[in-house]
């Protein structure tokens, strides 16, 4: 069985979290699940409990309960979350178990307000921003995050969020924008594929190096001689196991690679990478 995608939703008190997530709810059977303290899980409506405990046991119980047949199945879960997006990503990388279960799709951020620190690192955090308001600086939002998709709220269709996750297709690669204050977007895609060897090396180092200023991390990585690239991903300084897709999204067969950190310079993640790149250092003697 396939790891079941889940789809997080988080914005500011009041930004419309629950309203979208009934709508995506609607979509097909799936769990919600509440980010409050107190987690409520509900399988499309029809059968409901509550589960005093993380997030990570939850999952781990949803999965124990749909293999014993005490639930029914469901396509996927949708998490209302209410803090640091950052936390609930992680707890999907970290468990190696949970991640063969579970694998992030999508992470959905309502914005009406990009003024404060934990705004910013919402937006930063996303593959999806929903507007909720009109008077939104959407150049400042692109800064913050050049490759999210972004929709307004009155037209947003729910149908696009499920259709698929954003690690199954290309995002936008789009070219890097300006500094936001201390955030920086930026994206690298190098003409030659990692050594074998190489791609490994370079995540193990830039997760040491570079984790805690790096917000998220996620692309494609083209190997020497593979047909198909590794689906890769981080927040800070927990990465996931890379996850090998079954084909290229697009003829463009170059490694795609979008960092958005917290004052780490694109020249200086450029000189990193460059290394682990050299067939010389990692040819077999």
């Amino acid at each position: 069985m396939s790891a079941t995608p889940v789809i997080l939703v988080t914005g500011p008190p009041g930004s419309g979290k629950s309203t979208l997530l009934r709508a995506l709810a609607a979509q097909g059977p799936g769990v919600v699940i509440d980010g409050a303290d107190e987690t409520t899980a509900s399988f499309s409506g029809c059968i409901c409990c509550t589960i005093r405990t993380d997030l990570q046991d939850t999952l781990a119980d949803l999965a124990r309960k749909r293999r014993a047949g005490l639930i029914p199945d469901f396509d996927r879960v949708l998490i209302e979350g209410r803090a640091d997006p950052a936390s609930v990503i992680q707890t999907l990388i970290v468990d190696v178990d949970l991640s063969r279960q579970f694998r992030l799709a999508r992470v959905v951020v309502l914005v009406d307000d990009a003024t404060d620190a934990a705004a910013r690192k919402r937006i930063a955090l996303a593959d999806t921003l929903v507007l909720t308001g009109n008077a939104h600086d959407e150049a400042m939002l692109r800064r913050l995050n050049p490759t999210a998709q972004m929709y307004h709220r009155a037209s947003v269709d729910p149908a696009l969020l499920i259709e698929h996750g954003t690690d199954d297709v290309a995002p936008d690669w789009q070219e890097d924008g300006d500094a936001e204050g201390d955030v920086r977007a930026f994206t690298l895609s190098p003409e030659t594929p990692f050594p074998r060897g190489g791609a490994e090396l370079f995540l193990e180092t830039l997760a040491k190096l570079r984790g805690p200023d790096l917000l998220r991390f996620k692309g494609l990585l083209a190997i020497d001689g593979e047909e198909a690239p590794l689906f890769v991903s981080g927040v800070h300084h927990v990465f996931a196991h890379p996850r090998r897709l079954a084909r290229w999204p697009s003829n463009d067969r170059r490694s795609r690679l979008m960092f958005t950190t917290q004052g780490v310079e694109r020249d200086s993640v450029e000189a990193l990478l460059t290394p682990f790149l050299d067939q010389r250092l990692f040819a077999k003697r």
